[in-house]
């Protein structure tokens, strides 16, 4: 616990999970607009 970076790996994670989120609703607009 004496690094401060030990808290960035689960910021990591949930910016990831958002943008796959993010991604995934876009596609998923995509396929039924087309």
């Amino acid at each position: 616990m004496t690094q401060p970076g030990l808290v960035e790996p689960g910021l990591v994670e949930l910016g990831l999970i958002w943008v796959w989120l993010g991604w995934t609703w876009l596609g998923l607009t995509w396929l039924g607009l087309s």
